[in-house]
């Protein structure tokens, strides 16, 4: 199912809010615009998913259930598992310039920490959607 235009700029506007909240004390932006960014994030992302299920509804109301669900791409799949792993391990490089001073080794637990959680619910996904 191909995303409509509305749900990627609601997927940008989500994206870059979320940014902004984490490095708005780097950017020079008042601990506030932390607040507003969140809640422009959250609202875009109420937003995303309301459009993403009214667009499956109109979907499922038109096809026939004979026609089956598209395969997954695989290539998708790998990709998308590499670019958290990357993030998440990376995290030891950019969570210093967000705000919490910690040090090297508590930084590099927390990397391990995220990228194995991220891994598990990533599995625990693609699993769960292979079942429906």
């Amino acid at each position: 199912m191909k995303p409509t235009i509305a749900q990627g700029i609601l997927a940008y506007v989500v994206s870059i809010s979320i940014l902004l909240t984490v490095f708005h004390r780097p950017l020079g932006f008042a601990d506030y615009w932390g607040w507003i960014f969140d809640a422009i994030a959250a609202v875009a992302l109420i937003s995303f998913f309301i459009l993403r299920k009214r667009q499956k509804t109109r979907l499922s109301a038109t096809r026939s259930a004979a026609a089956g669900q598209p395969k997954p791409n695989k290539k998708i799949m790998w990709l998308s598992l590499a670019l958290i792993i990357v993030t998440s391990l990376s995290s030891f490089l950019w969570l210093p310039y967000t705000g919490p001073v910690l040090s090297h080794a508590q930084l590099i637990i927390i990397s391990i920490t995220s990228c194995i959680l991220c891994v598990a619910i990533f599995l625990i996904a693609w699993r769960r959607s292979r079942r429906v």
